[in-house]
């Protein structure tokens, strides 16, 4: 598990700076135009791709195997949606035409997904049966919550995913 959670930790190392100045990079445009958007979204795009593929080389403790399985999972369908919005993004005149997207939509959807999919794993790794399932382990049980965040980015998602749109539309 050590040996996992380190990975991750390299991972969150290596990509969260680069996700984190794309959208700093976004965010110094007082009033963001779509081809600023289209811009995040081809970056964004990018990084996941990478993400995806060092997730599926990780190989994790049996202890996680299923939660490891659960979140590429939703990292692909997380995937599929910023494709989607990508190639919305290109076809659009405004914003509102974005925004009012199928697309858009989607992509709210899957990360509503993600947010609960967070809170079940940490409602399941707080519980008294993991601490009970894991108390003879060397590594310490929150180690668990860390792998959570790590691989998905709980901390990440804001309180209420529906009001997204401010993200993009300031």
């Amino acid at each position: 598990m050590d040996e996992y959670v380190q990975d991750l930790n390299a991972l969150n190392d290596e990509f969260s700076p680069r996700g984190e100045a794309m959208w700093l990079d976004y965010g110094e445009s007082p009033l963001p135009t779509l081809d600023d958007l289209r811009t995040l979204l081809d970056g964004t795009v990018g990084l996941r791709i990478e993400i995806e593929e060092a997730l599926g080389d990780l190989e994790a403790p049996d202890e996680i195997a299923d939660a490891h399985l659960q979140w590429i999972s939703w990292h692909s369908r997380l995937l599929a949606a910023d494709q989607a919005l990508a190639s919305r993004a290109t076809t659009v005149a405004s914003w509102d035409e974005y925004l009012g997207s199928d697309e858009v939509a989607r992509w709210v959807e899957v990360l509503r997904e993600g947010s609960l999919l967070c809170a079940e794993y940490e409602a399941r790794l707080n519980s008294t049966e993991a601490a009970e399932l894991f108390a003879g382990t060397a590594w310490m049980p929150n180690q668990l919550t860390d792998v959570v965040h790590a691989v998905i980015g709980c901390d990440a998602f804001p309180e209420d995913v529906d009001d997204l749109a401010a993200i993009y539309r300031r």
